[in-house]
């Protein structure tokens, strides 16, 4: 159907009282459209969603209803979570969200008052209203909230009194309709617990359970313009194993997946019932599909690993390649070995330990070591330089080998004492220490039984606290956790029945896979390319197991085994994970509400037309003009996006202009963002006042996108403490101060102080590399091999320094053109 255009003319002059509201509004913001919100979603949709307008979030950010604002984010949550929406948030106009079978329309169509219409305001919108809910694809419309409901009888011309709001009550209307009420998702509502999420999700249980009852098997596929013929296609697929490839019109690949049978598995994409809302939007995008056989079920399996991480298919669980586990790396070839941080390849002749799951778990290990074992932790350039012992001798976690206060041999015995914590024999090392400290006791040597008793008493405090309940052995505990659209993976390892930690894999559930499924795709994803335990124990049962455990053992060279139902000790393991990895989940999504809750405060604070989707801050570090370096840093709804991060080496200017060095950063960026035809930014936030603003403004102004982004400049304020900034929005005269417990000045807080780490360890880094670099390496035509011809051939840099043209062309390799470019290098 095609809704009139003059339904929601924000020319509109029905109600008196909304049109002066909307003149105030238009006065204190300039940017206010006014305009009425339409519908959104599909027009034969079965499910009619109808609440109140929300007020200038959704009329006046994307034109939407229910967008931008708290109602908005747990109501598009549910419907991703219920598979009649394509992303949990309702960002911006441009978001390309879909919605599936679904249309949300509001009671009201313009923002009233406190968002509390009169009778009279009502009746005028009724029209609208009843045009959408006498639809004839409609079979349930959902109310949020009395009016809602209200509005929705006065429609029907039905008595309100037959039909009392109660939170999932069901009504039948006389059409045939399904009328089910819920308490508006608002602030109140859900803060005073009057709605709270699992509430919200029983009445998005009971419309899919009525939609199943009415028409299953039945909900409508979006329709594409690509020629796929799924008939044609099936019957050339054989019945052997092998790796299917899903691609777009654009010929992106969709998914990639294996089978044992090809041709059963590729039927069961394309049949009538029994798919997923995410599931039939995917096939209906397939515009070529194509299958590479394999010898066995396993070598498909390695297959679809490889294509996966080569394609990074939109439908299918990838995680990011980085197998770059930490260890604990043992220098023994030194005469004082060193336990130390290690992440890389182990090519050399090095004893590890691990991997570990993250970098903590190997620091809390390390600093076990020192504190227990007192080994040395500094690296040989520092060790062989020492005239005294240093701080860490002072505090007892060093025996300062390096000016002999302990011998090789005892220094020896300490690290073979400590290998062997490592290696799992605690128990053993503890019976070995309690004869040594009998053993000296007996002699009378009570310093030295001393020392032996408060090491037994710091090993059996750690092993208390690194052991996990009971049991031994070496095994990874891998589970998943699903909800609102998103899976995390939880890993435990285990090693010698001692808790090494945990890691946590968060991403989207594309086709709304099964916990099984998922666990299946994550597996060969997670271990290929790293060293696998004797054991992996899983929270769920998957039908690949055998050839899973079979490829596994072949890659690792040694029996690997996956388990699902285990007893005892490793039953609790899982449990244990399972609850872990759940709670991690929540936790994310929490804070990812809470930042969504950010982002429209701040959209209310600067009166933004839209809520911003990303946000870039830069920031300028340098020490005394030194090595300036640029930052600029990016923050979505999810948070901060590190891997569009960038940082700017300045140069070229006058040392300590902040303004030329933020003009050159801000330059630089968005020169190169218009090149490649990246993505620009919704809101641009520079550290400083006014002066940064009107170097942005100029900057923009010259790229020709000074209309295109809102800039905004954050300074600290008379006390320059935090709390007490100032925002200087680009085109207002006076400066914003926001309340110290504003949500948005915390977001704005969080993304100004992570500019500012970033360009500050930027510019230590790059100071640091011009303190250690030669200033040969400075000369260009100087490489290695050079330099160290020409500090062999004059002994030292001074000599270098000091030494003529004509000197320095006898050097191999040095010409004379080379030789006065180093002269000129020196005495310039």
């Amino acid at each position: 159907m095609k809704w009139p255009k003059q339904w929601y003319d924000q020319n509109c002059r029905q109600c008196p009282r909304l049109v002066q509201f909307l003149q105030e509004v238009k006065a204190r913001h300039e940017n206010y459209t006014c305009k009425p919100v339409p519908p959104f979603g599909v027009e034969e949709a079965q499910l009619l969603i109808v609440g109140l307008a929300p007020g200038k979030h959704g009329a006046n950010a994307t034109g939407r209803p229910f967008t931008g604002d708290h109602a908005g984010i747990l109501l598009y949550q549910t419907l991703y979570k219920f598979g009649f929406a394509s992303e949990p948030v309702s960002a911006h106009a441009n978001d390309e969200l879909q919605l599936y079978n679904c249309r949300i329309t509001n009671a009201v169509k313009c923002l009233p008052p406190q968002n509390k219409p009169l009778g009279e305001e009502e009746k005028n919108c009724n029209h609208f209203l009843q045009a959408e809910v006498m639809q004839p694809h409609l079979h349930v419309i959902l109310a949020l909230g009395q009016l809602a409901h209200r509005a929705i009888l006065r429609a029907f011309n039905l008595k309100l009194s037959q039909y009392q709001f109660a939170h999932n009550a069901g009504h039948a209307l006389d059409n045939g309709l399904i009328l089910i009420d819920s308490y508006h998702c608002s602030r109140y509502n859900t803060h005073t617990r009057r709605l709270t999420e699992p509430m919200f999700d029983n009445v998005f249980q009971r419309i899919h359970s009525e939609l199943a009852k009415i028409a299953r098997g039945k909900l409508r596929v979006p329709e594409t313009g690509n020629n796929f013929d799924s008939k044609v296609f099936l019957d050339m697929v054989s019945e052997k194993p092998g790796v299917y490839i899903f691609s777009d019109q654009d010929e992106k690949t969709l998914y990639v997946g294996k089978a044992g049978n090809l041709k059963k598995r590729l039927q069961s994409y394309f049949r009538n019932t029994g798919l997923s809302a995410k599931t039939r939007l995917m096939v209906s995008k397939i515009h070529r599909a194509e299958t590479q056989q394999t010898r066995t079920e396993s070598e498909a399996l390695l297959l679809e690993n490889n294509l996966i991480k080569e394609q990074k298919p939109r439908y299918n669980i990838s995680l990011r390649d980085d197998k770059s586990f930490p260890y604990i790396r043992l220098t023994e070839r030194d005469l004082f070995p060193r336990f130390s941080f290690y992440r890389g390849r182990r090519t050399r002749p090095h004893q590890y330990y691990g991997p570990y799951p993250n970098a903590t778990a190997v620091r809390e290990m390390l600093a076990l070591l020192h504190k227990i074992f007192r080994l040395r932790q500094c690296n040989d350039a520092f060790f062989r330089n020492r005239s005294r012992p240093c701080l860490q001798y002072q505090i007892k976690r060093c025996s300062a080998p390096c000016v002999g206060r302990i011998g090789r041999e005892d220094y020896l015995e300490d690290v073979r004492q400590a290998k062997a914590m490592l290696g799992g024999r605690d128990f053993s090392l503890l019976d070995e220490l309690a004869g040594k400290m009998e053993s000296a006791s007996t002699r009378l040597d009570y310093e030295t039984a001393a020392h032996y008793r408060d090491r037994i008493a710091l090993l059996q405090r750690a092993t208390a606290k690194q052991y996990v309940s009971s049991g031994s052995g070496n095994a990874d505990v891998v589970t998943v956790a699903l909800e609102s659209g998103r899976v995390c993976f939880g890993v435990v390892s285990i090693r010698h029945g001692r808790n090494l930690g945990s890691r946590f894999h968060i991403q989207k559930n594309p086709l709304d896979l099964a916990a099984a499924k998922l666990l299946e795709a994550f597996l060969p994803q997670n271990y290929f390319g790293s060293i696998m335990p004797a054991e992996i124990l899983l929270s769920e049962k998957i039908e690949s197991r055998s050839s899973l455990q079979q490829v596994f053992s072949i890659e690792n060279k040694s029996r690997v085994e996956i388990k699902h139902r285990c007893r005892a000790h490793r039953a609790r393991w899982i449990e244990s994970a399972r609850v872990n990895t759940v709670d991690h989940l929540r936790s994310h999504l929490n804070q990812r509400s809470q930042i969504d809750a950010q982002f429209v405060a701040l959209t209310d604070l600067l009166s933004l037309d839209e809520v911003p989707a990303r946000i870039e801050c830069f920031d300028i570090s340098h020490t005394m003009g030194e090595r300036a370096v640029g930052s600029c840093v990016v923050f979505n709804h999810q948070g901060a996006v590190k891997s569009d991060y960038r940082k700017f080496n300045i140069s070229g200017i006058e040392p300590g202009d902040d303004y030329a060095a933020m003009q050159q950063t801000l330059k630089r960026r968005y020169k190169r963002v218009l090149q490649d035809d990246g993505k620009l930014p919704d809101l641009v936030i520079v550290d400083g006042g006014k002066g940064q603003l009107g170097v942005a403004a100029r900057v923009f102004e010259e790229l020709q996108i000074l209309g295109s982004v809102v800039l905004l400049a954050v300074s600290k304020g008379r006390t320059r403490r935090p709390g007490d900034e100032q925002l200087h929005l680009f085109g207002s005269i006076r400066a914003i101060i926001p309340d110290k417990t504003s949500s948005a000045l915390h977001l704005i807080q969080r993304v100004r102080d992570e500019a500012h780490r970033f360009a500050i360890t930027g510019h230590r880094q790059r100071r640091a590399k011009a303190r250690t670099e030669s200033p040969l390496q400075q000369i260009e035509g100087v490489g290695d091999t050079r330099r160290r011809n020409l500090l062999r051939y004059f002994g030292g840099l001074r000599e270098v320094t000091r030494a003529g043209t004509e000197d320095l062309a006898k050097v191999p390799g040095i010409s004379p053109v080379l030789a006065q470019r180093i002269y000129n290098r020196f005495h310039d």
